[in-house]
């Protein structure tokens, strides 16, 4: 897998490695540098910076500070990033499938602060753009879960922009946030250190991406508030049952129910390393399959199942640090 970052806010990383799981996936070894381009200010005593040659391999972005506008941009609450990712992907052994075949995804985020740009304090608007091309599948070697998240999402047709974010967020005093709108699941995790990162970051398989829950789908619209206290942290979520990858301005929200999602997560240190305990509760109003039909034998339809819930835990612990 080959992947380019231009981002606004972060640094840009050139990735290119393999990874064997009964097919052939690349994954990441770092094989770039990812160079701070910025100078340090002169000291006090007058001394000059040696000055740093500006290249792709110095500059924090591939495509520079745009002559200063980047900066700008975002000193007055605007942040642009943009990352490609190419996969050339098949199966050395098992069944199914097996050619290799190409493909790729492209994400933009586009992020404004209202505080910034002049509007009201602690607000936000966050869009993310996803793109995805090629005919590599998704699925290889019979696996129940897809092993290339980012060949599979969004959800829906190759080869067309989608926005799978398109939200409001808005701070409600220090601790608490207010979410409302179109959201990427997957968005959500960006901050975790093990799960989310859209299969071209970290994990490709969608059981690390973002865990099926079967009730919480990957793109939702609602509403999200979550509370940053200490040591436990809390998160509410009230949402449409439905996938709304490919909505917009849809005049049946909540036609088919309501999604209801509790959780708790407790951060602190254990045996000197950062660790973390999640418990996440969750309850659908709406139809769905009935999971205990998987396995019925050839010929045997399953049925559907209303009033769901999932209940999730999860531990996390940090063994080594670089």
């Amino acid at each position: 897998m080959i992947r380019t970052s231009l981002s606004g806010t972060g640094s840009i990383c050139a990735y290119l490695g393999a990874k064997r799981r009964l097919h052939l996936v690349t994954r990441r070894t770092l094989l770039g540098l990812c160079l701070l381009s910025l100078l340090n200010p002169v000291l006090a005593s007058a001394q000059e910076a040696t000055p740093v040659a500006d290249s792709a391999w110095t500059r924090s972005t591939l495509t520079g500070d745009w002559g200063g506008t980047r900066t700008e941009l975002r000193d007055n609450g605007v942040s642009i990033s943009f990352d490609t990712t190419h996969f050339y992907q098949g199966l050395i052994s098992g069944d199914g499938y097996d050619d290799y075949a190409y493909g790729g995804r492209a994400d933009a985020m586009i992020n404004f602060d209202t505080e910034k740009m002049g509007l009201w304090e602690g607000g936000g608007f966050h869009t993310h753009l996803e793109y995805r091309f090629g005919d590599l599948p998704a699925f290889r070697g019979g696996a129940l879960w897809p092993v290339n998240s980012a060949m599979l999402l969004p959800l829906g047709k190759k080869d067309s922009v989608v926005a799978s974010s398109l939200y409001l967020s808005q701070k409600l005093g220090e601790r608490t946030v207010l979410m409302l709108g179109k959201i990427n699941a997957v968005d959500l995790l960006a901050s975790d250190p093990f799960f989310g990162g859209w299969g071209n970051s970290r994990f490709m398989n969608i059981a690390f991406v973002g865990p099926p829950s079967g009730i919480v789908m990957p793109t939702v619209m609602g509403a999200i508030i979550s509370h940053k206290s200490t040591p436990v942290s809390y998160t509410f979520m009230l949402l449409d049952p439905d996938d709304r990858t490919n909505d917009y301005f849809p005049d049946d929200l909540f036609s088919n129910g309501v999604t209801v999602s509790v959780g708790a997560t407790w951060s602190g240190a254990w045996a000197g390393r950062a660790s973390s305990f999640n418990v996440t509760g969750s309850y659908t109003t709406a139809d769905g399959a009935d999971f205990e039909d998987i396995g019925l034998p050839p010929g045997l339809e399953g049925g559907d199942k209303t009033d769901s819930y999932n209940v999730g835990v999860s531990l996390s612990h940090l063994l080594v640090t670089v």
